[in-house]
């Protein structure tokens, strides 16, 4: 028994994504450190790294709300695979940038509508 617990601790520990988050230079690193070329990459593949971005955008933007006055879902109207979308064409535009940036971005956008 102990031996299948520690074998699931371990598949567990393997498999969690870090979150994102600056570093002392105001810099993203973790996930958000992906290229958007990075990020694009996993998006047409079907594999864990695709998961594990749309599950850090989502996140991301339930971490923002937190902060977020005045009204509190960001994706009101809306659902992260929209956001996802969003993120894809901005990286398609700015392949150099971070995933970061970009959903830095996205809020951004998303933080002006009416």
């Amino acid at each position: 028994m102990k031996s299948i617990i520690a074998i699931i601790f371990i598949a567990t520990v393997s498999l969690a994504t870090p979150a994102a988050a600056y570093d002392a230079k105001g810099r993203w690193f973790a996930q958000g450190v992906y290229s958007c070329g990075d990020w694009l990459e996993a998006q047409r593949k079907d594999n864990w790294k695709r998961v594990s971005s749309h599950n850090w955008l989502a996140g991301f933007l339930a971490g923002a709300n937190l902060y977020r006055r005045g009204k509190k879902n960001y994706l009101e109207g809306t659902d992260v695979n929209s956001a996802v979308l969003w993120i894809n064409k901005y990286c398609a535009d700015n392949p150099l940038d971070h995933s970061g940036d970009a959903a830095y971005s996205l809020i951004e956008e998303l933080a002006g509508r009416p």
